[in-house]
């Protein structure tokens, strides 16, 4: 990944290596990322926690001649109050913006069911649908997630729409 600073606006995706393709997991670590460091522990690697808020950004291209609409889902360390079915709580909803191509996108999207309930948050790695992307015909999308402090991912995909 290129090391220019990601508040500086759009960067040159032929920078970027690798640009992900739609139906690739985008693992974490291979993201460009400010503010944060990877960190292995178990079986995964996810960003290290930080006391600032920590941008994660990749490309994810489209070589069709037609549009395609995914949901992005990030896995990760739920935060206290977030191991729940139904909306994406406030809480989180507060700890997440989205961008595509610089462009502000909603958050919407479901908390799966966990069974986890009452086991320390820290412990619940969940699948956490963000958003709808659409990603236009023959092209190269920049999708930059900004996370509070308290958000911890793995990786991310994206899925086709239920």
């Amino acid at each position: 990944p290129t090391k220019t600073d990601a508040a500086a606006g759009v960067p040159d995706p032929d920078r970027y290596v690798p640009v992900f393709a739609a139906d690739d997991r985008v693992e974490v670590e291979s993201t460009h990322y400010v503010n944060a460091r990877p960190e292995v522990s178990d079986d995964r690697t996810n960003l290290g926690w930080t006391s600032k808020d920590t941008v994660v950004e990749f490309f994810v291209k489209n070589e069709t001649d037609s549009p395609v609409t995914k949901t992005l889902v990030m896995h990760a360390a739920a935060g206290l109050g977030d191991a729940t079915s139904g909306d994406l709580s406030p809480n989180m909803a507060e700890r997440l913006t989205l961008t595509v191509d610089g462009k502000p996108v909603a958050l919407s999207g479901l908390l799966p069911v966990t069974d986890e309930a009452g086991v320390a948050w820290y412990y619940v790695y969940m699948d956490m649908e963000i958003a709808e992307v659409t990603l236009e015909a023959n092209s190269k999308t920049l999708i930059r997630l900004t996370l509070s402090d308290q958000i911890n991912p793995d990786w991310f995909e994206l899925r086709d729409v239920a």
